[in-house]
């Protein structure tokens, strides 16, 4: 008589069904947000080409935020005060220069990822300057003509490219602090602190009040401004307990010093760059892998940031 097999087998079937079914269950999937700012009609069309390219780009999240919507965070409303000075172009006032005016010295950099990093549960955050978003191999030079010199490899500008990199490459907390300013000029050939391409021309790039308010920071001040620059128009952070307080950290020299933050041609830019130094963390310098003048425009778009990190294409400083 021929046995039932399948009773036999029955014992066996959940054990099965796990074994098979387990890689699907436990499947992580890591999460990566895109968070931008816009102000006014042309930067927010802009940033909305930016987000409908965010997917392609290997975002799983994006967030668009605006003025108003910043205005409407219970943050933004216990600290009005302070983001009222930081609205009043204390740099333009006070400096008697014509460089125009950003909304809260663009402090909403910090506020937005900091925001972002403690409410979601992304894995990495990247800010991005939706003025810098181009897929284009031609860039404008400080002088107005464009370049196009540079051999664009698209399938690069990749985020999760550019996380595997830096993972790779072991950058410390796997995050991009920031590409090093170009001279424009010369490929080996840095922007400072202080200001000049290289060479150190004196102390006046950085005002009084912001070196004042911030000389807590730095407990060299002559090194810090002899220091590469980093460019904050696009950042990509590890969204882990260290990067969630220097975001706060970064929100709260906003805060606490206003005059200071704005004091300076950069703002939030040179903030930014008294954190990096007091908490010794690197840039990324990708300025010798494309030859100037366009190294001065590609290392402050989107294209330039994801493809050179993606690609490997920068030395930590």
């Amino acid at each position: 008589m021929l046995k039932d097999k399948s009773a036999a087998l029955c014992p066996f079937l959940p054990l099965f069904v796990f074994l098979v079914l387990r890689p699907f269950h436990f499947q992580v999937v890591t999460r990566y947000m895109l968070v931008s700012f816009a102000d006014g009609v042309t930067f927010e069309h802009n940033a909305e080409l930016l987000l409908e390219a965010s997917e392609r780009l290997g975002f799983t999240d994006s967030q668009l935020w605006t003025l108003a919507s910043l205005q409407k965070m219970p943050y933004f409303a216990r600290n009005n005060a302070s983001f009222a000075k930081l609205d009043e172009c204390f740099f333009q006032r006070e400096i008697g220069t014509e460089h125009p005016c950003r909304p809260l010295c663009a402090a909403f950099k910090a506020l937005v990822m900091w925001h972002s990093m403690t409410t979601s549960s992304s894995d990495y955050v990247m800010w991005a300057d939706a003025k810098r978003f181009e897929l284009s191999t031609t860039f404008k030079t400080p002088w107005g003509g464009y370049a196009t010199d540079i051999t664009l490899n698209v399938s690069a500008v990749n985020v999760r490219q550019a996380v595997s990199a830096l993972n790779k490459r072991r950058v410390p907390h796997a995050s991009a602090y920031g590409l090093a300013g170009c001279s424009s000029v010369y490929a080996d050939v840095l922007w400072l602190n202080g200001g000049g391409n290289g060479t150190y021309l004196g102390t006046g790039y950085i005002s009084e009040f912001t070196s004042n308010g911030f000389s807590h920071l730095v407990t060299d001040y002559q090194r810090f401004i002899t220091r590469p620059h980093a460019i904050t128009s696009h950042l990509l952070l590890k969204n882990n307990e260290f990067n969630r307080r220097l975001m706060w950290d970064w929100l709260n020299m906003a805060i606490a010093h206003p005059e200071a933050f704005c004091a300076t041609q950069d703002q939030d830019q040179t903030a930014f760059n008294f954190l990096l130094y007091n908490r010794s963390l690197p840039i990324l310098n990708a300025c010798p892998f494309v030859q100037p003048p366009a190294n001065f425009a590609w290392v402050h778009s989107l294209t330039g940031f994801l493809s050179s990190i993606s690609q490997g294409n920068f030395v930590q400083i």
